[in-house]
Formats: C-alpha cells, sequence, structure tokens
C-alpha cells in the first residue's frame, strides 16, 4: 500500500515503526484506543473450522486458532475485510480499540489487516495494558523504549543474496523433515553503554529457523551442523554468520526479531505460511499475521482424512 493511500490511523502505525519515541508509540497507542474496527462476528451464515474455543457463549467477535494461540482478526477499513475474506459472505462489527480490548478474552491475541500489507500484532499483555486506557500507556511505552535502547537493528538481505541463499539451502530442507522456514537478515547490533570504546557497531549475517515443535535434540544439533558450514561457505570472506532456532516467535526472543520479515525460504506444503507469500510485497505482512489469508480456507468443507490447517 503506498503511503499517500494509508488512514491516518496507518500512517500513525508506520510513524512508530519507523521513527520509534516516546510521542510515536502515544500518539500511536491513543489513536488505537479511539480508532472504529471492522470485526468479523463469532456467529456466521455456516460453521468455520479453526474456530478458537470461547470462555463465553455471549461474546461476539470471531476468534481463530493456530497452534496452541487464539487470534482476533480486525480490519482498518471494508476494503481489507473483503480481500480477507473472499467470496464467503461475512458479518462484521464496528468496534473502537478501547471496546475491543474490553471484549479480547484474556491470553487472546488482536492481529490487524491479517494479510494485508500493513499491520499489527498486539500481544496479550498489550491488550492487558490497554484494557486501563490511557493511565496503563506509560507502562506499554517505557518496555517499547527498553526495546529501542538495546540498539539492535535488522537490515534486508539484498535479492541476489536471498536468492543464492535459498539455491544453497533448499537441499537441506528437503533432508530435513522438521525445518520448517528460514528467515535472514543483516544485523547490527550497537553497544548498550553510551560510552563505550567501541568505534564501530558489531554487523552480522543473522538467520532465523523456524522448526517444528517435536524436533529431537539430536535432530537440531544435525540441522545446525549442515546449516551452519552451508551458510558459513556461502558467505565465506564476508561478516561472520549466526543462526538461532525455534519452534515459534513468541517463545524465541531472538526469533521474534524477525516477525515481520519474508522467509527466505518455507516448505511449499506446510501450514503455518501461505505458499505463495513470497510474492507479497510487504514488509509489514509478519508471517503470523497472515496465517488466515482468505476465510473461505476457514468454512468447514466435507470430512477428509487431512488435518484440518
Amino acid at each position: 500500500m503506498e503511503d499517500e493511500k494509508l488512514s491516518p490511523f496507518l500512517r500513525l502505525l508506520l510513524e512508530a515503526i519507523e521513527s520509534p519515541s516516546r510521542s510515536s508509540f502515544e500518539n500511536f497507542y491513543l489513536a488505537f484506543l479511539e480508532e472504529s474496527f471492522f470485526v468479523p462476528r463469532r456467529y456466521q451464515g455456516k460453521p468455520i473450522q479453526n474456530i478458537s474455543i470461547f470462555p463465553t457463549p455471549f461474546l461476539d467477535i470471531l476468534g481463530l486458532q493456530t497452534r496452541d494461540e487464539n487470534f482476533v482478526p480486525i480490519f482498518t477499513s471494508l476494503e481489507e475485510l473483503e480481500e480477507w475474506r473472499g467470496e464467503e459472505p461475512l458479518e462484521h462489527l464496528s468496534l473502537t480499540g478501547r471496546e475491543l480490548c474490553k471484549r479480547t478474552p484474556e491470553e487472546w491475541w488482536i492481529t490487524l489487516n491479517p494479510a494485508g500489507e500493513t499491520g499489527k500484532e498486539f500481544s496479550p499483555w498489550e491488550i492487558e495494558r490497554l484494557r486501563h486506557g490511557q493511565d496503563a500507556l506509560d507502562e506499554l511505552i517505557e518496555d517499547q523504549l527498553r526495546d529501542e535502547a538495546r540498539g539492535v537493528t535488522l537490515e534486508p538481505i539484498s535479492e541476489q543474496q536471498r536468492n543464492a541463499i535459498r539455491e544453497a539451502v533448499q537441499p537441506l530442507q528437503k533432508e530435513h523433515s522438521a525445518f520448517l522456514a528460514l528467515f535472514g537478515a543483516l544485523h547490527t547490533e550497537a553497544s548498550p553503554h553510551e560510552h563505550s570504546t567501541a568505534e564501530v557497531p558489531e554487523k552480522r549475517y543473522l538467520f532465523g529457523v523456524l522448526t517444528t515443535p517435536g524436533i529431537s535434540d539430536d535432530g537440531k544439533e544435525k540441522l545446525h551442523k549442515v546449516l551452519q558450514s552451508c551458510l558459513s561457505q556461502l558467505f565465506i570472506g564476508d561478516l561472520s554468520v549466526e543462526l538461532t532456532y525455534g519452534t515459534s516467535m513468541e517463545h524465541s526472543p531472538t526469533l521474534a526479531l524477525f516477525r515481520f520479515s519474508e522467509p527466505i525460504l518455507t516448505k511449499e506444503d506446510q501450514k503455518y505460511f501461505e505458499k505463495d507469500r513470497q510474492n507479497t510485497p510487504s514488509s509489514f505482512q509478519g508471517p503470523f499475521r497472515d496465517i488466515f489469508v482468505k476465510l473461505r480456507n476457514f468454512f468447514t468443507s466435507p470430512p477428509t482424512d487431512q488435518e484440518d490447517i
């Protein structure tokens, strides 16, 4: 989505992402509380698969489940909602961010503009703070600023490098069934000390490896050995290479750095990513925010022997 087409609210979101500061975070969160969103209803014309288990029958906002997490999809416009729902009719409500936080069950996430070009995930902790309104913003903003103070930045790897990595690593992915996806970036970490004597921030290639939850220690060690060797040879004479592993971005702080990055490589048939996701030119479309790419994939269909998405 081009910047000139963004709504004022989404402009505030981009400002908070691109120019993080106390004022940009505060402006965004305050706007979120007052902004009205299009929120799909829990009860539709026909049953939906992957629907969450609700804590009360009276909650009428749609919740969708993937792995052990529950997401409430919300949209900034009818266009975003209609693009996501595909051809299926979908009833919706109009709720402010403030009201939405009050209605969202504990430990659930809110995902803004699933599969859209510009969006964000709100964690359960963020939602809990936002339930208290402006009075709790200071704590929320301080947490965001602490993250920024670490001086960690990620720069995208060039398309030429991504293609070379994809070509080199793809055979390894076929050999290791637990290897689901690979992310990568140029990682720069400044010293956390204001008066550090370090002249140049440390730079390296950082790769995030998403694996299945059931991977064994031996399987992880074997995967690490071949990946480290492959990538180190690929970047020989260049910056150092470091790999980090996780089974989800929520439980791996380092892997979470790639939350809004395009994966370099994913399994074509694996469940967590859209098959043609590499063709989406967006730096804000996170790997988990676009799980529910089309609602029509989630309306129940005749029973099969295959596992549900």
